[in-house]
């Protein structure tokens, strides 16, 4: 696990862009097109955005992550942006991909109290991430058992999915109660992402 500054913040600009990548990808990967081009670099060189800084953080999701849980993935994020001063953002803005946007919503509900205090506003970009879970996880379920990935298992797209049930609801509450100021996007994607050349659907 890692976070590193594509760019710090100029002095004055209290903006913070933060990529967060999905399941069974990385920082790199995920961000990286085919062509080459970096997206977080790509927006660092972006005039309008010029004086933000951007950040991207890299988790352990791969197939032998194990029993390493989305909790312990919030904590590291947690603890990462606490280490390297983006939480002293005043505008903090999530660019994540698939289970990085769970990510990002445990963390803004675990953090709301501090968030709200330090008067931080938060903004959501979220591509494919699935709010109550995905039904590709259900069709991973197989691989996910054989290898106890345990992120993969908590994505499951079923009612018993406490874990993301519980999430979505706190994170309802919290954007209702209009105590934190939040504001956001998402985007759907209709190609499976993961695995791509292997798997076809």
């Amino acid at each position: 696990m890692q976070g590193i500054w594509i760019k710090k913040p100029a002095d004055g600009d209290d903006t913070s862009v933060v990529f967060v990548h999905g399941v069974l990808s990385s920082g790199e990967a995920c961000w990286r097109h085919a062509n080459g081009t970096f997206w977080p670099e790509l927006l660092a060189q972006e005039e309008v955005v010029a004086n933000a800084g951007v950040y991207v953080f890299t988790y352990k999701t791969g197939f032998f992550s194990g029993t390493y849980s989305l909790g312990d993935v919030v904590d590291a994020l947690k603890e990462h942006m606490r280490l390297d001063d983006v939480m002293k953002s005043r505008r903090i803005v999530f660019v994540c991909h698939s289970m990085g946007g769970i990510v990002a919503r445990r963390f803004v509900v675990q953090r709301a109290a501090e968030l709200i205090e330090n008067r931080t506003s938060i903004g959501l970009f979220l591509v494919a991430s699935p709010s109550l879970g995905s039904g590709y996880a259900n069709w991973l379920g197989p691989l996910a058992k054989f290898f106890e990935h345990t992120q993969a298992d908590a994505l499951r797209f079923e009612q018993t999915n406490t874990w993301l049930m519980d999430l979505d609801r706190d994170f309802q509450n919290l954007k209702s109660s209009d105590r934190l100021s939040m504001n956001g996007k998402e985007l759907v994607e209709d190609t499976f992402v993961v695995l791509r050349k292997l798997l076809r659907r």
